[in-house]
């Protein structure tokens, strides 16, 4: 999920979650989002915030 909201023409702030549920299988592997270190748990929840400004 992802929100955005324009602050003017160039400059905006965004939030973004994600989650991620495994069924448990026997491999021994933790949730994993991409680009984010692996949960020791079978559940990830990653959030993100921020600001961009447009040159």
């Amino acid at each position: 999920m992802q929100a955005d909201y324009f602050l003017s023409k160039r400059t905006d702030v965004y939030a973004q979650a994600s989650y991620q549920h495994i069924s448990a299988d026997g491999s021994g592997l933790g949730a994993d989002i991409s680009g984010q270190s692996p949960s020791s748990t079978n559940q990830q929840t990653v959030v993100a915030i921020g600001m961009r400004h447009r040159f």
